[in-house]
C-alpha cells in the first residue's frame, strides 16, 4: 500500500471510529435489502469492521446466502459519510470478542462476553468512499451563501475520496 493510500484508508477508519453506528445492509433471500443500525467496532491489528450480533439472526443467515454487504455512516451535523462495500463472515473467535468487548456490549449481553447467544460479524472492505468537510461548517456555510448570491453552485467545500481495499 502506497502513501497515498494509506493517508486515505486512515481518513477513512477515523471517520467510521467518530461516527459509530453504520446502517449494515445484507440481501435478503427474496432479494430484498435490508438495513439496520449497528455499532461498529475496528482494531488497530486489521482494516476489518466487527459486529457483534446474536447467533441464529437473519442477518446471519442473510450474509451465509450472500456474503455481499454495504455499511453506510452519516452524521449529518458534520457533514460526514461513508459507505464501505465489503465481504462478511461469522465467527465466534472468542480472543476477538475480548478484544473487542467493552461496556456498551454489556447492555447487549449481560451475561458478559461468554453469552452462548454473542457471535461476531467481520466485513473485509473491498472499497469504500467517503466525503467530509474540508474546514468547519462556518465557512462551508460561507462559501454556500456567496455562491447562491452569485448565482453559482458552490465549490470546494469537501473532501470526496474512493478508497480501494
Amino acid at each position: 500500500m502506497n502513501t497515498k493510500q494509506t493517508e486515505t484508508t486512515t481518513k477513512l477508519f477515523e471517520l467510521i471510529e467518530d461516527i459509530e453506528f453504520g446502517m449494515l445492509v445484507t440481501e435478503a433471500s427474496d432479494g430484498a435489502l435490508r438495513s439496520r443500525p449497528m455499532s461498529v467496532k475496528t482494531t488497530d491489528s486489521d482494516q476489518c469492521l466487527w459486529f457483534m450480533t446474536d447467533k441464529g439472526s437473519a442477518k446471519l443467515l442473510e450474509i451465509k446466502e450472500n456474503c455481499q454487504v454495504n455499511i453506510s455512516f452519516a452524521q449529518p451535523s458534520g457533514h460526514k459519510f461513508v459507505s464501505v462495500s465489503g465481504t462478511a463472515s461469522n465467527t465466534d473467535d472468542q480472543s476477538k470478542i475480548d478484544e473487542l468487548w467493552d461496556s456498551s456490549a454489556a447492555t447487549w449481553y449481560p451475561d458478559g462476553k461468554d453469552s452462548p447467544k454473542l457471535t461476531l460479524i467481520r466485513v473485509e472492505p473491498d472499497d469504500a468512499e467517503y466525503w467530509c468537510p474540508k474546514s468547519n461548517m462556518f465557512v462551508s456555510l460561507f462559501k454556500i451563501a456567496s455562491a447562491a448570491m452569485d448565482g453559482e453552485r458552490p465549490t470546494d467545500l469537501g473532501e470526496n475520496k474512493k478508497v480501494e481495499m
